[in-house]
């Protein structure tokens, strides 16, 4: 370890903060939530989650960034209805893993572009760091204890401060080589100041599926003729068929000021008083009336769940137990006590071939039709026209659609996405009339300016929007560089473990 660590001495500028706050995100956020509340997704500490050009992320790395990113993502929806905060969980294990492969790969673009950091500057920002200290201070002993309860060694903690000081003189370079001029800043200004609605029509395969027509009389043709195509199918796929057990239940919820005894007895009591206000008709009613979370103004419906959901262990297993229409016992959990009532079940299963050929025979005759249209478009010498496009748009009734009014300076088009060629055609479009034909990503778009106006945007002082343009293209050109980086790196993502 680092001998002696002392007390910072350093001032920050108000970008090394930003910077460090976002940098240090992934190393020290598991010292910021020391509750426990968080768990880990499985995984032993010396598996792998992922090799970046031979660089080992473990699961013990990944279960302290993951468990971390729980706790933030609860403390920041607490008091939501489970059912959204499930939502907002979904996907996290693997945003975890995508942002530690980022951040592993930048470090070791700046460690090869030969930056030097030394022995004092690790010291120092350790030093900084408040997780660290106590009041105001560098604690060693303090420092000692928390990689010890999170598992992180000293050289290994340091090795991540070393790489995230190397990164931030990385992107430095990038910084002074796009440095923004007040000429920039008073176009973004004017960028910024213009809004515009455009018009559209998009062709893609995907929006033709959707409003394809497909017959009664094709689909018994198909499965006449291609019965061992669809059976093939149905065998092959047959996990898209299986749907499993899914309860409905509502809940109310009386929450505890603290964790204390005291605090869950007074809960306690009040929601025992409430069961005796509940009827077999009137529970939404009570739900309305006491539930103190969001599912409050739904009066307690928690929607639709099957056994995968992540609700608190005795809340999930009162719900997932319950017979339909019986009320529960009050449910002590971590945020207070519960009345759980179920209200359905649909049970899961196999869904038969039978049940199924009509649906994939469907599919396969609308993907032919739509592939063929499509192909149609590219086909002969003169290339796609507007005569082509307005047989198929009347074909499919595709239906024209508008972006609503964006500014210029937004990079993504709202409903358009980020696609260079429509944003062309729409700034050649600003004060003339017609329309332009656009090929992006395999579909096609017809853009036209619908109306547009000017709003003037009040700015500061044009030193300070200097700095933050220079900084905004900086960290898009860093972002760029190691997106393009990762396209060449050795990357190997493993699935073990990762659960949701």
């Amino acid at each position: 370890m680092l001998d002696k660590l002392r007390d910072p001495t350093r001032t920050r500028s108000p970008f090394k903060k930003v910077f460090y706050g976002i940098l240090f995100a992934l190393i020290i956020a598991a010292f910021v939530f020391m509750s426990g509340a968080g768990s880990p997704v499985g995984g032993s500490a010396g598996g792998k989650v992922a090799v970046v050009n031979g660089k080992v992320i473990t699961h013990q790395d990944f279960n302290r960034q993951y468990t971390s990113e729980e706790n933030r993502i609860r403390q920041q929806a607490k008091g939501l209805p489970a059912a959204l905060r499930q939502q907002y969980m979904k996907g996290l294990s693997q945003q975890v893993v995508e942002r530690m492969i980022n951040m592993e790969l930048a470090r070791q673009l700046a460690t090869e572009s030969g930056i030097f950091v030394s022995a004092n500057e690790i010291r120092d920002e350790i030093s900084s760091i408040p997780s660290f200290q106590e009041n105001g201070q560098f604690q060693a002993s303090r420092y000692q204890q928390l990689l010890q309860a999170n598992r992180m060694n000293t050289s290994a903690f340091e090795d991540n401060i070393k790489g995230s000081i190397a990164f931030e003189r990385f992107r430095n370079i990038f910084t002074n080589s796009v440095k923004a001029t007040s000429e920039d800043v008073e176009l973004t200004n004017f960028a910024r100041s213009q809004k515009i609605n455009v018009e559209y029509l998009e062709i893609s395969q995907n929006l033709l599926k959707k409003n394809i027509v497909v017959s009664d009389a094709e689909i018994a043709a198909y499965n006449t003729s291609e019965a061992a195509k669809v059976k093939k199918y149905y065998e092959d796929n047959k996990a898209d068929y299986t749907s499993k057990e899914k309860t409905k239940a509502s809940h109310i919820l009386i929450k505890t000021k603290s964790q204390k005894d005291e605090d869950y007895k007074v809960a306690l009591d009040k929601i025992k008083k409430i069961r005796t206000e509940i009827t077999d008709t009137n529970f939404a009613e009570m739900a309305k009336k006491y539930s103190e979370d969001g599912s409050k103004s739904k009066g307690g419906d928690l929607g639709e769940f099957d056994k995968d959901v992540r609700f608190v262990a005795p809340f999930k297993e009162a719900a997932l137990t319950l017979p339909v229409g019986k009320l529960s016992e009050p449910i002590k959990t971590q945020f207070g006590y519960h009345l759980i009532k179920v209200t359905g079940k649909t049970p899961g299963g196999v869904k038969s071939l039978d049940e199924v050929k009509n649906s994939i025979a469907k599919q396969f005759i609308s993907d032919k039709k739509v592939q063929e249209d499509m192909e149609s478009l590219s086909k002969g010498e003169s290339g796609v026209d507007m005569a082509a496009i307005n047989k198929i748009k009347d074909k499919y009734n595709v239906k024209w659609q508008n972006t609503g009014l964006f500014s210029l300076e937004q990079k993504n088009i709202p409903k358009l996405g980020d696609r260079d060629k429509v944003w062309d055609a729409i700034s050649d479009l600003i004060g003339k009339e017609g329309s332009k034909l656009i090929e992006s990503d395999g579909k096609y778009f017809v853009v036209k300016l619908k109306d547009s106006k000017f709003e003037p945007v009040k700015v500061g002082d044009m030193e300070s929007q200097i700095a933050q343009l220079s900084q905004s293209r900086s960290g898009d050109a860093v972002q760029s560089f190691i997106e393009n980086e990762a396209k060449r790196a050795r990357i190997k993502r493993y699935s073990t473990g990762i659960t949701n």
